[in-house]
């Protein structure tokens, strides 16, 4: 992964990151990124802030000729449009469902009302929330291969409200 991030950096900074089943085998679709942020450690390891820009489909995985990492041909999904009204109406249960949690859990606000404060894209807005809220990396894939916007904004209400249920753990305790 050394040699990736060195390749990625020298290179345009893009790099897919996808999942892998236990067989090594990728997932079909794969998220599509670039590098904004790196710090070269002592070690040769680096910490790196990847942003995300699109979702894409594996057409063919390429082969590792002198690489030591994986390299993958993509083509960009486009998706399926919808109503306005449904991810108006979606986006509004999530901003209730944040304003809930951003009063009712105080740890946690800071760092979400930071994360969607700013932005205004409903699907980015999703997006980052499920980065940030989505328990399991299989529910993260299924967020991310999701086409329509109201349904991401959907799992991150969801996560949203699983984060307030988790958090009042008594049995019968209701929420003020």
């Amino acid at each position: 992964y050394r040699a990736m991030i060195h390749d990625t950096l020298e290179g345009d900074g893009y790099l897919a990151i996808g999942l892998c089943n236990h067989d090594e085998e990728l997932t079909e679709v794969v998220g599509l990124g670039r590098i904004i942020q790196h710090e070269e450690l002592a070690d040769g390891r680096f910490h790196i802030l990847v942003q995300g820009f699109h979702r894409i489909r594996i057409v063919e995985e390429l082969p590792m000729e002198q690489y030591l990492y994986r390299r993958v041909k993509g083509e960009l999904i486009e998706y399926r449009s919808e109503e306005q009204s449904q991810i108006d109406e979606q986006l509004r249960a999530f901003y209730l469902c944040l304003d809930r949690v951003l009063q009712s859990i105080p740890d946690s606000a800071e760092a979400l009302s930071s994360l969607t404060e700013r932005i205004q894209d409903p699907s980015v807005l999703a997006d980052v929330v499920c980065a940030a809220v989505v328990d399991t990396h299989t529910e993260r894939q299924s967020v991310l291969e999701e086409p329509l916007v109201s349904r991401r904004l959907q799992s991150a209400t969801d996560a949203l409200a699983d984060l307030l249920l988790n958090h009042f753990p008594k049995k019968g305790q209701l929420l003020h």
